[in-house]
């Protein structure tokens, strides 16, 4: 009978977390999260998703999916998402909700053998607890069974008092991420991590960019600005196998850049014995990443072994909290020539009363030797750089997601996105960081056709 009922029902409604920093981010990791699991953009929300521009204030929103196992499964990999209900009534006021309750499809599940409770809750104003004992007994009309338990019920029948479009929402708990501490990502907190670097990807918008980029088991997944693996742990979390690259090798080696966690009751810290980019995963238990000590400009992979990657997920370096360099030249072949040169006319009028056992006894001066330098790698140029390898190294329908930074004091040009012919614009999330700067999460699928 409760399958009979999942297979009928297609809408849900998403409860979104309202006090987030990412909350922009959330119908984009829905929309990205349901594509994995066969919905498309186009039949997800119930509503046009360009109407949908207050979620800021009303965090919830329609969505049809196929079953209640995608329910689940999106809501299992989930940043952003509070709770999937499965709505029965809604309603202006309490004996309208009560009125409008649909029997044919409550009624089968209060006939489960099942335990049950009631989650009562607010948005825009406190519910007194008084008041929630009176809601819940409101319920009484419904046949119930007795096994309820206020704690532990295996069933969470949740009603919801949006302030903000002044409508109140009775339904089925489909699935919840309402207990921080129980979630997935919780241990992967910054705090919680044993190596940190200057510029550690936070570990929340982290996973963000694994779900945009729709990491799975068996992807092959590459960070070509991996520093301290902070992207990479978030999509290693799901198996894949990862690589990672960056030029330096202070942080990926622990050498003065990075540095151990000042949080001492991390479990294990006293045991690890060298603190670098790999001790983290080791942490966590999962798979250590592929790394290469590697300037992006000039990319580790041979181009004729065609598209290798699944998804390019990163944080390149944008010049203010991270240097943006490449290796570049000290000093050119035709400098060193023309000083060589020049040496050799002084060498000529030297004193010609010098004995010749002396000149010929007198070592040669030796060619200095050549070191390869770090030169300023223009932002627009890592980005041009990003796109155009990108092309050669995702396969066809795999995705490309990085962040971009914005600046209102800049030109337009200079905050126009990144684009490429090889690659499909899908979405772009903005996350303020002050009065002038943003940055976004983009979010580019390759193209199937060869360019």
């Amino acid at each position: 009978m409760e399958s009979k009922l999942i297979q009928s029902s297609q809408r849900y409604l998403v409860h979104f977390i309202k006090k987030f920093k990412y909350l922009d981010f959330c119908l984009n990791e829905l929309e990205s999260l349901a594509d994995m699991h066969g919905v498309k953009r186009d039949q997800l929300f119930v509503q046009p998703k360009e109407t949908l521009n207050n979620i800021q204030k009303n965090p919830m929103v329609y969505v049809n999916l196929p079953s209640e196992d995608v329910a689940n499964r999106i809501l299992t990999r989930s940043i952003l998402i509070k709770e999937i209900i499965d709505v029965y009534s809604t309603g202006k006021t309490y004996e309208e909700l009560l009125l409008n309750v649909n029997k044919e499809r409550l009624y089968p599940i209060l006939q489960l053998d099942k335990t049950f409770k009631f989650s009562i809750e607010g948005i825009g104003r406190k519910i007194q607890q008084a008041e929630q004992i009176k809601i819940i007994e409101s319920f009484g009309i419904f046949p119930f069974n007795k096994k309820i338990d206020i704690k532990h019920g295996e069933i969470t029948y949740r009603v919801l008092e949006n302030n903000e479009d002044h409508m109140i929402y009775f339904g089925r708990e489909i699935a919840s991420n309402r207990v921080e501490e129980d979630t997935f990502h919780f241990k992967y907190d910054l705090k919680n991590r044993p190596y940190l670097g200057p510029t550690s990807t936070d570990s929340q918008l982290a996973f963000l960019m694994a779900n945009q980029g729709q990491v799975k088991e068996g992807d092959f997944v590459y960070d070509p600005f991996v520093g301290t693996g902070s992207i990479a742990v978030a999509c290693s979390h799901f198996k894949c196998q990862q690589y990672g690259s960056d030029l330096d090798i202070r942080v990926l080696k622990g050498y003065g850049v990075g540095r151990k966690s000042k949080n001492l009751n991390i479990p294990g810290l006293d045991k690890i014995q060298r603190f670098d980019l790999f001790c983290n995963f080791d942490h966590y238990n999962i798979p250590r990443p592929e790394i290469l000590v590697s300037d992006f400009s000039k990319p580790p992979f041979i181009n004729n072994r065609g598209a290798i990657f699944d998804a390019i997920v990163c944080d390149p370096p944008y010049g203010v909290r991270a240097r943006t360099q490449k290796i570049g030249i000290s000093d050119t072949k035709q400098k060193r020539k023309e000083r060589l040169e020049q040496e050799k006319v002084q060498k000529q009028s030297q004193d010609e009363d010098e004995s010749k056992q002396q000149e010929d006894t007198q070592p040669e001066k030796e060619e200095e030797p050549h070191y390869s330098m770090k030169e300023q790698y223009d932002v627009r140029e890592i980005y041009n750089d990003l796109l155009d390898h990108a092309s050669r190294l995702v396969r066809p329908g795999g995705r490309l997601v990085f962040l971009f930074h914005t600046d209102s004091e800049l030109t337009a040009e200079e905050n126009r996105f990144p684009e490429h012919p090889a690659f499909e614009f899908i979405c772009s999330s903005e996350n303020g960081l002050t009065k002038h700067r943003s940055r976004h999460l983009i979010t580019m699928v390759r193209k199937s056709n060869q360019i």
